[in-house]
């Protein structure tokens, strides 16, 4: 009976198994890859834009609490505030938009829900935007700027 070296068999049939085999780990590997990242970066879920400037975040907490007490003066000199950093280009159309959505939300009466959006566009800042040096609290519009 012939002998056979044992360590050749396997590379004799890696040698038979072509190219193909080859590569498939390394596309396994790459999809894999693809699809953490597209998990990871996709902005699944989210339904307001980023927030560009400090002042959109100063306008999200107004908006909330705003909502949150049915005020309407509060609305009003919120729209102001608006026009003001629009203007100045401190917000921008995306912004605006999202915010006035939320606005005409709450005119409607449906003050809860415009809670619940003016806080999911604050929740959709999470891991986005600009991360700012100042504190929140140090001469926003709880200063006296709305």
């Amino acid at each position: 009976m012939p002998t056979t070296n044992r360590s050749t068999i396997p590379a004799k049939k890696a040698a038979k198994a072509g190219p193909h085999s080859r590569l498939l780990l390394p596309l396994v590997v790459l999809g894999v890859l693809l699809v953490v990242l597209a998990v990871i970066y996709w902005p699944a879920g989210r339904k307001y834009p980023p927030a560009t400037s400090r002042e959109a975040y100063v306008i999200m907490d107004a908006v909330y609490t705003a909502c949150n007490t049915k005020n309407s003066d509060s609305l009003d000199k919120i729209e102001a505030y608006i026009a003001r950093e629009k203007a100045e280009g401190k917000l921008g159309t995306a912004e605006e938009e999202a915010f006035a959505g939320i606005i005409a939300t709450a005119r409607a009466g449906r003050w809860s829900e415009a809670q619940h959006e003016a806080f999911r566009f604050s929740q959709d800042q999470v891991g986005r935007g600009k991360l700012f040096d100042e504190p929140h609290g140090s001469g926003d519009a709880r200063a006296g700027r709305l």
